[in-house]
C-alpha cells in the first residue's frame, strides 16, 4: 500500500498487501490493512511497549545512578542508619506518650476554661529554669484556665507536626 497527498489529503492505493498487515507505522499510530482494502487506523495498547527514546533512556539511567547512590558503601553506614532509625523511633515514642499525657491534662482544664473565670488556682502552668541538683527557680506561672488551654492546644500542634515528620523520616529508605 502506497500513500499519495493531493491538495493538503492522504489517500491510500492498495498494493498488493496482505490483510491484517501492518501497512504504515509510527510511534503513536498503526496503519493495519483490513478488509475491502481501506487501512484501518490503530493507537498501540496501553501493554504495548513503545521503543524509548534516547532522553527516555537517559532519564532511567540518571534515576539510577541516584538510587545506586542512596545505598550504603559499608557495614558501618548500614548500622549508622538503623541507630539513627532506632532514635527517631524513640523519639516518636515519647512524643506520642506527651501528647497523651497533654489531652488527659485538656480534659481536666477545659471545663474550667469554659466557666470564663480569669484565675483559679487549681490549676498552674510554671515555668521555671532548673539546674542539676536544684529544685529550679520559678520566672513565672499561669493560673488562667483558658491561657492554660490555649497552651496545651499549642503545644499538641507542635507535637503532631514534628511526630509527623518523624514518621515521614522513619518510613523513608536508604
Amino acid at each position: 500500500m502506497t500513500e499519495k497527498k493531493s491538495e493538503g489529503k492522504t489517500t491510500s492505493q492498495n498494493t498488493g498487501s496482505k490483510i491484517g498487515e501492518i501497512v504504515k507505522n509510527s510511534p503513536n499510530v498503526h496503519l493495519v490493512k483490513v478488509d475491502q482494502g481501506k487501512p484501518e487506523v490503530k493507537t498501540p495498547l496501553p501493554g504495548e511497549a513503545k521503543k524509548p527514546t534516547y532522553e527516555d533512556l537517559l532519564k532511567r539511567l540518571e534515576e539510577l545512578e541516584k538510587q545506586h547512590a542512596k545505598k550504603p558503601a559499608n557495614i558501618q553506614e548500614v548500622i549508622n542508619f538503623f541507630e539513627d532509625k532506632k532514635k527517631k523511633i524513640t523519639h516518636l515514642e515519647l512524643f506520642k506518650k506527651i501528647r497523651l499525657r497533654l489531652n488527659e491534662a485538656l480534659n481536666v482544664v477545659k471545663p474550667q476554661a469554659d466557666d470564663q473565670e480569669f484565675e483559679k488556682q487549681e490549676f498552674v502552668l510554671t515555668f521555671a529554669v532548673h539546674s542539676n541538683y536544684s529544685k529550679g527557680e520559678e520566672l513565672f506561672k499561669i493560673t488562667n484556665p483558658l491561657i492554660i488551654t490555649k497552651c496545651i492546644g499549642f503545644l499538641r500542634g507542635e507535637i503532631d507536626q514534628k511526630t509527623a515528620a518523624l514518621e515521614e523520616e522513619i518510613k523513608a529508605d536508604f
